[in-house]
C-alpha cells in the first residue's frame, strides 16, 4: 500500500480543504455515501500537522459511521514539486482500492 499523506503535506501541496466520504454500506442506510468538506485550516487547528489523513478521528454526520475516507483537493499548482505530485498520486491509488 502507498505512503499515507499528512496534514502538513496536504498544506504544502496547496490544498485548502478536505473532503470526507462515508463508506457505510449498511442496508438500513441504503448505503450512506454522504460527503462533506472541512477547511484544511480547521483540521490543522484541531490536530497536529504530522497526523495522517487516515488517522483523523472523523465520523459521518449523517449516519455516525467511522468508516470514512478523507481526501484533499488537488489544485493545479504549477509550483508543486514532482515529489509531492508523486506522493499524492500514490496516496490516491492506495485509497481507491
Amino acid at each position: 500500500m502507498g505512503q499515507k499523506i499528512t496534514l502538513d503535506e496536504v498544506r504544502a501541496g496547496g490544498s485548502t480543504k478536505l473532503t470526507i466520504y462515508c463508506l457505510n454500506h449498511a442496508v438500513q442506510y441504503s448505503g450512506c455515501f454522504h460527503s462533506a468538506d472541512m477547511p484544511l485550516l480547521l483540521a490543522l487547528s484541531l490536530w497536529r500537522g504530522e497526523r495522517r489523513l487516515d488517522e483523523l478521528p472523523l465520523k459521518c454526520s449523517r449516519c455516525d459511521s467511522r468508516k470514512v475516507d478523507v481526501r484533499c483537493d488537488h489544485p493545479r499548482d504549477e509550483g508543486m514539486s514532482d515529489e509531492l505530485h508523486k506522493l499524492l498520486n500514490q496516496w490516491r491509488e492506495a485509497n481507491e482500492r
